[in-house]
């Protein structure tokens, strides 16, 4: 085991449950490439299509 070089140092987040969404619903996803065949205009209709919250 290597020790972290003196004046170095770590950040560590420690998060209690799911993270909320942090992408504007009505951005637009056009120009994107769907890896689906459900091809969703904006992120809350991908988030619809994909039963995410």
């Amino acid at each position: 085991m290597r020790l972290p070089v003196t004046g170095s140092w770590t950040e560590v987040l420690i998060h209690g449950g799911p993270r909320k969404p942090h992408t504007d619903p009505a951005m637009s996803l056009k120009g994107w490439v769907s890896t689906v065949e459900q091809h969703a205009a904006t992120v809350g209709d991908a988030r619809r299509l994909h039963d995410c919250k």
